[in-house]
């Protein structure tokens, strides 16, 4: 063992020139105040060479209140004031020397310091390294005048190099005080294998010196008592910095992929949107060709049945022709027959009275007839449209006397009475049109119902439209009143636009408290200037179901130029089309963003983030809108625009179920409209009623006067004339009518001919159209098919699925030509962000731009990502084979020396004598929870051998591992940069080899007495170990400095600490009060007294034989457990004589 023999100071602190002799185990005995720390302190300067941040020196020695400095101690301060020093100059040296109790060999080792009074800091002259020599007292100093001073450096260090030679070594002066300490350790090491470890000695020997409570045991024992031994996991990192670089790559690639997507999505639309126009005009062309097929057909057809027609005609003529002649013939004769009769003149004038008359009666019967018929028959049509409301009970009772006066009117011989008298009529046909009028009502109602229900259905399915179509676009979703009147206003010529379309919010953060307090004003629609009265006009005149409520225009013309707003106003938040702003900025007014509850209440006009709203001295808090209810700037919906889908199927479904039901009841109505003007029904009706009887009584009176005049054959021929006359009239009108036949199938047989001609003209051209249009790029054969199934379905003939077809086609156009510029927007700004050139690209040419995306997505995927990906793999396999093959060795070897390092901690403290109240103390660690998988993993990877893999037999890498190979902000204290992470420390406190307690139970609830003990233990361990000593060799340097030792200590604690700290192969240097003097002597070889008076320091070293430390020893009970008895027997003895 290398022991620390004696001490040399000079001019440090009070001593001039002084010399400590040490032994194994020494004290520094001393009132509180005397200066024992300042040998600890003159001690710690050198074994910790010199380093003053290292360094903790006792704030309180020398009566002063700030913490001491190596100045202090030079120049031998020991109060304030200029009269608190004792030199005002100083050479200080504090030498230090070793011997090896083996083989007697000395070494010095120390430091030269001066200081200044008028200098701030002390200077170091020099560190010493001395083999071979044991420098006395006296080789510091020199002598001249009757006087001794410290001897100048160069003088000394020409000195010290010479005693040295003479010894046979070399002389070390280092220029550091790290230097300086790896030198001393690795000379003084316990063998020449140890190593010594400097950064864990200064920790483990300030810990030691300046032992403190502990709070965290774990912590304590882990970083002083376990050796530190890093992993050298230079080259795996290094591998996982590779494969975290190529995952990098690998990300930015994939980020890069991810956007080249988004750009594509958007031309996908755009190409979507192209299939379903190209498809929809290649459906049009072919169901035109279809129709001009079936019109060639029809054409076909007409011009057979017009030559057909033509030849029935001519036959029928030539036949009506012979007949017609044959009659007239006949008729000539009869005539003559009748002319020469004697009373012809008289019975002709009749014949033209009573034929008058009887005409007349006849034409009002046909009026009555047609009149009745009419009401019967739309009155039976009401019953069966399909009218909620409508009783057809009731409407058959009011069609009831219709019926039976068409049906009595009908049964009359056509010169009979009507047996209906005027007044009778007309009160007849009033009352069953009051008992009808509850009908018409109905009709009138329901259709009107049904008007309203499907212009509102037509208003949402439009709405939605728009809507789906602003969605696409990125825009806000409008209110189905904004969309209908924006609608209105685009019929009536007048281009209305969305405020909401038109700004935007600077700060998001603020945009859903704005939208909150705006509310409808966001979507205000904003009229042009020069169509501002015609859109007033237009909302003015929108009455009914299209009247439009709650949506506001905003005018432009008041968009009158402002001052910037103030900062911190909310208008000044907003941003974009200067009259859109203007419009809202007018609305925000001198509203203020304000943050707190005072500024709230102080505020006169004031907005908070989560809607408050402070104005004419209230508060109000308003709802704020969702992410999806945002109406200002764009946004993707995408799950919204699903949704509209569905909704506007279901619109459009509803509007194709209410358009036959409007025009069945528009036309029950139309049909009825008469029936309300009861007056002029019932005025009619009585008119023709009369007109019959008046007419009717003249014919029966002429028939009654000439009744008794009548020459029989006179009434034969004339009834045989007006017959035959009849008769002609008849085939007259019928021949007059074959000739207009005639002509019209002719000329009908020639419009066939001509419109087969031409459309046999055009037959070539739209069969060339549906080819050119079915083999467009663009077209899909499968959606053409579908779309054709959908449409023949849906609309009954060829004219209307053309017109679908077109609609669509143009409405799809349109809104290609909205998607295109937006695609090639979000195209540029990846080519910016990318790198991606083009220059030789046509902005309108979609085609060409979605090429290039697609290759730019082939090569990314298919090239650098694939690459990369292999890197990575690559380099993760070697960072894990690395890890098994280099890491997982050093691991486990320090899990192992961990084992024999604690194994041998626990057998010293277990073979040193038992603490107070029969306490044992044991060193215990185990596997942390969050690392166990992975140690289990380590110890199973050093198991299986070289030749496996750590996929293998070893299992599969756990999740730990993975996180620390994937941790590339080293978030994660890593267990692989240092084996003692990877347990939980602690110190057992046992009795009778049973464990009572832990070192952490009792700092959290004993005193300090009663953990001070195995704070020792631990602090005693953790030098030991960084000394580089072992069970086998405890040898080499070994100073442990503990301060203020008795305090709290009983004498059995204080024997059992120093047996251990000495079994560990430690030198103990000890400072304590006066007062543990008693509880220390037993266990000192020596100690030093020291007496002060002001400046003047006396040291006196006494030394303690075995014999003193014997009788010292004699009374403790732990050492003589017979002692122990006979007291308890005595105590026994007085209790039962009591």
């Amino acid at each position: 063992m290398q022991l620390l023999e004696r001490v040399h100071l000079v001019q440090f602190f009070l001593f001039e020139a002084q010399t400590l002799e040490l032994s194994p185990t020494t004290a520094v005995i001393a009132p509180n105040g005397a200066g024992k720390s300042a040998l600890l302190d003159a001690l710690q300067i050198v074994l910790l060479g010199g380093d003053r941040r290292a360094i903790r020196f006792n704030a309180q020695a020398g009566g002063s209140a700030r913490a001491r400095s190596i100045r202090d101690y030079c120049l031998g301060t020991y109060r304030s004031g200029e009269d608190g020093r004792k030199r005002r100059t100083a050479t200080t040296y504090v030498s230090l020397v070793f011997r090896d109790r083996d083989s007697g060999l000395p070494l010095t080792a120390g430091i030269a310091l001066g200081a200044s009074a008028d200098e701030p800091e002390h200077r170091v002259h020099g560190l010493y390294l001395l083999p071979g020599v044991a420098l006395t007292l006296d080789q510091h100093l020199e002598h001249g005048k009757g006087r001794e001073l410290p001897r100048a450096w160069n003088d000394f260090r020409e000195q010290a190099a010479k005693l040295c030679k003479q010894a046979g070594e070399t002389a070390e002066f280092p220029s550091t005080g790290e230097r300086f300490l790896k030198e001393l350790l690795l000379r003084l090491r316990a063998s020449s294998t140890a190593t010594p470890d400097l950064n864990a000695y200064r920790k483990a020997f300030l810990n030691a010196l300046n032992l403190q409570r502990v709070e965290d045991v774990d912590l304590f024992v882990r970083t002083l008592v376990a050796e530190d031994r890093p992993t050298d996991i230079a080259r795996f990192r290094a591998l996982l910095d590779t494969f975290r670089q190529i995952r990098e790559k690998i990300e930015q690639v994939a980020r890069r992929i991810e956007a080249a997507e988004t750009v594509e999505q958007q031309y996908a639309k755009v190409g979507a949107q192209a299939v379903r126009a190209a498809s929809y005009r290649a459906l049009g062309a072919e169901f035109r060709r279809d129709l001009l097929g079936e019109q060639i057909d029809q054409a076909e057809s007409h011009i057979e049945t017009a030559r057909q027609d033509e030849a029935d005609a001519q036959r029928h003529l030539a036949e009506t022709r012979s007949e017609l002649g044959h009659v007239q013939n006949e008729l000539a004769q009869t005539r003559l027959q009748l002319q020469g009769n004697p009373h012809y003149g008289a019975q002709a004038g009749f014949e033209e009275l009573t034929g008058r008359d009887r005409e007349q009666m006849l034409r009002a019967r046909r009026d009555l007839l047609r009149q009745t018929a009419y009401i019967r028959d739309r009155l039976h049509e009401a019953a069966h449209l399909d009218h909620s409301g409508v009783d057809p009970a009731q409407v058959e009772r009011a069609a009831a006397p219709w019926n039976d006066w068409h049906a009595r009117i009908a049964a009359q011989a056509e010169d009979a009475a009507l047996g209906w008298e005027p007044a009778a009529a007309h009160a007849d046909v009033r009352k069953a049109l009051a008992d009808a009028a509850p009908v018409v009502a109905a009709v009138t109602a329901q259709a009107r119902r049904l008007h309203a229900a499907l212009e509102q259905a037509q208003a949402r399915r439009d709405a939605l439209r728009r809507n789906r179509g602003r969605v696409q676009e990125g825009q806000s979703e409008l209110r189905a009143d904004v969309v209908r009147l924006l609608n209105y206003l685009r019929e009536d010529g007048i281009e209305a636009r969305p405020v909401c379309d038109l700004v935007r919010i600077t700060d998001p953060a603020w945009q859903p408290a704005i939208e909150a307090y705006l509310r409808s004003h966001v979507e205000a629609l904003l009229v042009p200037a020069a169509d501002e009265e015609r859109a007033v006009r237009l909302v003015r005149s929108l009455q009914g179901a299209r009247a439009v409520y709650g949506v506001k225009l905003a005018l432009s013309s008041h968009a009158r130029v402002r001052e910037k707003p103030d900062a911190g106003s909310v208008a000044a938040l907003i941003d974009g089309d200067a009259d859109a702003v203007a419009y809202l900025r007018r609305q925000l007014g001198e509203l203020r963003c304000v943050e707190t509850e005072a500024d709230v209440v102080r505020s006169r006009q004031g907005l908070t983030r989560d809607g408050l709203v402070a104005k004419g001295g209230g508060i109000e808090r308003r709802r704020l809108p969702s992410a999806g209810e945002l109406r200002i700037g764009a946004n993707d919906n995408r799950e919204r625009l699903r949704s509209l889908h569905g909704e506007l199927e279901n619109a459009e479904t509803e509007v194709r179920r209410l358009e036959p039901l409007a025009r069945q009841a528009e036309t029950g109505q139309q049909a009825l409209a008469p029936l309300a003007d009861a007056a002029a029904v019932a005025d009619a009706v009585h008119a023709l009623v009369l007109a019959h009887r008046e007419a009717e009584a003249r014919y029966r009176s002429l028939h009654e006067n000439r009744a008794a005049a009548d020459d029989p054959d006179l009434l034969r021929l004339g009834e045989q004339v007006r017959g035959l006359q009849a008769q002609a009239d008849a085939l007259q009108s019928r021949y007059e009518a074959l000739i207009s036949q005639l002509a019209l199938a002719g000329r009908g047989r020639e419009d066939a001919v001509r419109l087969l001609d031409g459309l046999r003209a055009q037959e070539e051209i739209v069969a060339r159209q549906a080819v050119e249009a079915f083999a467009a790029a663009d077209v899909d054969p499968n959606r053409v098919e579908r779309l054709r199934d959908e449409l023949e379905e849906k609309f009954p003939t060829l004219e209307t699925r053309i017109e679908r077809c077109e609609t669509r086609a143009r409405d799809l156009d349109a809104e290609l030509a909205r998607l295109v510029p937006g695609a090639w927007s979000a195209l540029a700004q990846y080519g910016r962000d990318h790198g991606l050139g083009l220059e030789a690209l046509s902005p309108d040419d979609w085609r060409q731009a979605s090429t290039l995306l697609q290759d730019e997505l082939a090569r990314l995927r298919d090239t650098e990502l694939v690459r990369y990906r292999e890197e990575a793999e690559q380099a993760y396999a070697t960072a894990v084979e690395t890890f098994r093959s280099g890491v997982v060795s050093t691991l486990y070897d320090n899990f192992t020396r961990l084992r024999t390092q604690i194994d041998t901690l626990n057998r010293t403290l277990l073979a040193s004598p038992a603490f107070s109240n029969n306490e044992r103390y044991r060193f215990h660690y185990e596997v942390a929870a969050e690392f166990r998988e992975l140690h289990k993993f380590i110890q199973r990877a050093v198991d299986t051998g070289g030749e496996d893999t750590l996929f293998g037999s070893a299992g599969e890498v756990p999740a730990a591992f993975r996180e620390l190979v994937e941790d590339s902000a080293g978030a994660i204290a890593s267990p692989l940069d240092d084996y003692r992470r990877f347990f939980r420390f602690e110190v057992q406190i046992r009795q009778d080899d049973k464990v009572v307690g832990t070192l952490s139970e009792r700092m959290r609830s004993g005193s300090g007495g009663e953990h001070r003990a195995p704070l020792y233990v631990i602090a005693g361990a953790a030098l030991a170990a960084a000394y580089g000593k072992s069970e086998a060799q405890p040898g080499g340097m070994g100073v442990i400095l503990l301060d203020e030792f008795g305090d709290k200590i009983d004498a059995q604690n204080a024997r059992a600490i120093t047996n251990y700290l000495r079994s560990l192969g430690l030198q103990l240097v000890l400072a304590a009060p006066d007062t543990a003097q008693g509880t220390l002597s037993g266990v000192l070889d020596s100690y030093i007294e020291l007496f002060r008076d002001n400046d003047l320091l006396q040291v006196e070293r006494i030394e303690v034989q075995a014999a003193a430390r014997e009788l010292l020893a004699s009374d403790q009970f732990d050492l003589h457990p017979e002692l122990l008895a006979a007291e308890t027997e005595r105590i026994a003895r007085e209790l039962g004589a009591g």
